[in-house]
């Protein structure tokens, strides 16, 4: 297996993603559902890598539930690229205006509560989220579901062109406060562009899961689930720089509606804090998985021999 960026898009033709669009439009979500079952029925034997990382997450996961004497998650590695599936159809109706704001809310808890109050308060903040559920979701209905202000929001990404999928939910979006940043080539002007957004109380999201492609080279070694990964380091030392207030997301679906999970990091209390940062993003991540392992969409050589 290779890092994610060196994995071609399955699944994802053009006109494919189009016919599975104009089903849904036509016959709505739950009908859409089925044909992406058999889709992936008839794509499946051709998911080599997919099934080979999704087995080897299955495997760390149940050795690390066993050492700590926690029931086992029973290994359903179809059902994990299944949702995988689904998930991107859920992203394109986000984007596009089709998930009703009342199915997506906010696990109560104190650090949900600052972020309100943050938001509410015209201050900007730095989210780091994963690819476990749907972060998309998350980001077009938050606002309704936490009952604050609107803010814009600033996705990073790299090599945006590139996918397929990302083109075609930004040709349905409808979301004219979601923007996605392409940061392949960031530079000192790609910084203060986003200082000025987070000074305006804006908010920038980026994925604290996954090497750069622009420089792989570049991490800090973790461990997640008993296992050594590599985080991106240039993401922990952007929120940094940007001296905002941090916070970890993620947005997981369960049985038909939403659930954001929310933390504020506490890595300004250290002295070297991109590399604290990271690992308290390592302890989030590790939660995020146990609490929804059938949501884990890293389909790449994340943990390391």
């Amino acid at each position: 297996m290779s890092e994610w960026f060196n994995q071609k898009e399955k699944c994802a033709g053009v006109l494919r993603i189009k016919i599975v669009w104009w089903f849904c439009i036509v016959f709505g979500r739950r009908a859409a559902r089925f044909l992406i079952f058999f889709i992936v029925v008839c794509a499946y034997p051709f998911l080599a890598e997919a099934r080979t990382s999704a087995k080897k997450f299955f495997g760390v996961l149940n050795e690390f539930e066993k050492r700590r004497e926690i029931s086992p998650t029973k290994p359903r590695v179809f059902r994990l690229i299944y949702n995988y599936a689904l998930s991107m159809l859920d992203k394109m109706l986000s984007l596009s205006g089709r998930i009703p704001k009342n199915c997506v809310f906010f696990e109560n808890s104190h650090d949900a509560e600052e972020f309100k109050t943050l938001v509410n308060s015209g201050k900007g903040a730095f989210l780091i989220f994963s690819h476990i559920g749907n972060f998309e979701v998350l980001g077009t209905n938050g606002a309704a579901a936490f009952g604050t202000r609107k803010p814009e929001i600033f996705a990073l990404v790299e090599n945006w062109s590139e996918s397929i999928f990302r083109t075609e939910f930004l040709s349905k979006s409808k979301e004219n406060s979601f923007h996605f940043l392409d940061v392949s080539n960031i530079n000192i002007a790609t910084f203060g562009h986003l200082d000025a957004e987070l000074e305006r109380g804006n908010l920038i999201i980026a994925a604290g899961d996954r090497l750069s492609k622009r420089a792989p080279e570049k991490f800090f070694e973790e461990i997640v689930l008993g296992k050594k990964c590599n985080l991106p380091s240039g993401v922990f030392q952007l929120a940094e720089m940007l001296k905002r207030p941090v916070f970890f997301a993620n947005c997981a679906e369960k049985n038909g509606k939403y659930f954001a999970t929310i933390k504020m990091a506490e890595f300004a209390k250290s002295k070297r804090r991109g590399e604290n940062l990271a690992r308290e993003y390592a302890a989030f991540l590790e939660k995020s998985a146990l609490d929804t392992p059938l949501q884990w969409f890293n389909f790449f050589d994340f943990f390391k021999s």
